[in-house]
């Protein structure tokens, strides 16, 4: 046990493991993110490689969106059957499997299939991964420290797909044949050397459960039967008996598993904020992919500068993540929160349309496309804290499983609508979807009625708690 944690008066206990199975995650979004940007992020160049049409590269970020489409649901009974330790190492054994087949991706001949290949494994351990983090800060966080740990596991992704901006673009940056080969040998050997390290991380670290549950919300999810702790109180010299007696609770674990589902589809508020936060990894998948061929056609020859710029985007979101979960933790001003990150992005999206229409400046588009991408990234930590409390009792996991596969249709539509747009029309109208969407969530945000008191009243209201000196 390394330290205590209050919530409203009862006592849990937290322990140091917690932090060794947020870095398991956070070491398998190492291994897994960068393969889903890193190709795209010299799409020209690969195009030309490989001899395929723009969609051909495009799909192997693709593939990531289809992969959770069709296997976050089935990862998600997986975890409500087996538990936590089990579906994170599926998810690092999938991605292996994936680096092991796309280590020859640099053939130029057929290297594209396995390319793809090798990256729909990686996208099956994604779809296996991606939304565990909320059911770790259940299982394994304090209530006080839960919105901060989906924005550093939520974070540590974004930083993982950044640097797959970085790694291929400082790589392959020429489009001389025997460069791209040498470049590619290289980043698929490295990410075989992380995927490796990730497997070895998960099975040795990564436990499902703590002995003690770490909260009051996680204690009514595991027991229906009052608790018994003494708690030291060092100050008055005495110990106090805390006895938490509960009225009737249906219990999740009660449910089967479809139960939940289907609840969650008749769940208001749920389906609110589901829709809201797909618009935002909408824009940030859609944004991500089409980096490359947008720039590249205004500013040719720079595929490392434009490398550059989607690692500072995307590091830039890692930090406003955090900074959103600790607001998050702080005030649970969700609605508010959500208004102005919508405006935001909107003004974004509006200037970066102009400066790509009639303002070349390099520097300029560069800086509008990092506050844009920053801005919708940040929102992710306060969707899926906000989506895990107006569940509850809903497990995390299964609430956020759903969210982040709504998600992923959402994205691969509009993503599937950009290549097709940027290459057959102009970027203009991949543009002005992006911000027809935002406004559209801006104005179901404005109307959600979900507040804080409401969210607490329905949390607590089935606790009845008695301290007695002893």
């Amino acid at each position: 046990m390394s330290q205590i944690s209050n919530l409203s008066t009862n006592t849990y206990k937290l322990y140091k493991r917690r932090w060794l199975v947020l870095a398991g995650y956070c070491i398998l979004s190492l291994a897994v993110a960068p393969t889903s940007t890193c190709f795209t992020a010299v799409s020209n160049i690969l195009q030309y490689y490989y001899d395929v049409p723009p969609i051909s590269i495009h799909m192997s970020l693709m593939v990531f969106l289809v992969s959770c489409l069709l296997f976050t649901l089935p990862a998600s009974f997986i975890l409500h059957k087996y538990g936590l330790a089990v579906t994170l190492r599926m998810a690092a054994i999938s991605n292996l499997i994936g680096c092991v087949i796309r280590y020859f991706a640099y053939l130029e001949s057929y290297g594209v299939y396995l390319l793809l290949t090798g990256n729909s494994f990686s996208a099956l351990s994604m779809a296996f991964y991606m939304f565990l983090i909320t059911k770790i800060a259940a299982n394994w966080f304090g209530e006080h420290e839960k919105g901060t740990v989906n924005g550093i596991g939520i974070g540590s992704h974004m930083i993982a797909s950044a640097l797959g901006f970085i790694h291929s673009t400082y790589l392959i940056n020429i489009k001389e044949k025997t460069h791209i080969e040498n470049g590619m040998k290289q980043v698929v050997l490295h990410q075989l050397i992380v995927g490796v390290i990730a497997t070895v991380v998960t099975f040795t670290f990564v436990r499902s459960r703590p002995k003690t549950v770490p909260s009051l919300a996680e204690e009514r999810l595991v027991s229906n039967n009052s608790s018994i702790s003494t708690v030291d109180n060092n100050s008055a010299n005495q110990t106090k008996l805390i006895v938490t007696k509960r009225r009737s609770w249906k219990q999740t674990n009660e449910k089967t598993f479809w139960e939940s589902i289907k609840g969650l589809f008749k769940h208001k508020a749920f389906l609110v904020i589901t829709h809201i936060t797909s618009v935002t990894a909408t824009l940030e998948i859609t944004y991500k992919l089409i980096l490359n061929d947008a720039l590249t056609n205004i500013f040719p020859g720079k595929e490392k500068q434009i490398g550059i710029v989607g690692f500072i985007a995307v590091i830039l979101g890692f930090f406003s993540n955090i900074v959103s979960g600790v607001v998050i933790d702080k005030t649970k001003a969700y609605k508010a929160v959500t208004c102005v990150t919508f405006l935001l992005t909107a003004i974004f999206i509006v200037t970066w349309m102009i400066l790509i229409e009639f303002y070349h400046s390099f520097f300029a588009i560069s800086a509008i496309y990092c506050c844009l991408l920053m801005t919708s990234i940040s929102y992710h930590a306060v969707s899926t804290t906000h989506v895990a409390i107006v569940t509850y009792p809903t497990s995390a996991g299964t609430s956020n499983m759903l969210l982040f596969t709504i998600e992923s249709f959402y994205s691969l539509l509009l993503s599937i609508s950009a290549s097709f747009l940027l290459t057959h029309v102009s970027i203009f109208y991949v543009n002005l979807v992006a911000l027809l969407l935002t406004l559209a969530a801006s104005v179901a945000a404005s109307l959600n009625n979900t507040t804080n008191e409401n969210i607490n009243k329905e949390l607590f209201q089935n606790v009845e708690t008695i301290e007695i000196d002893i």
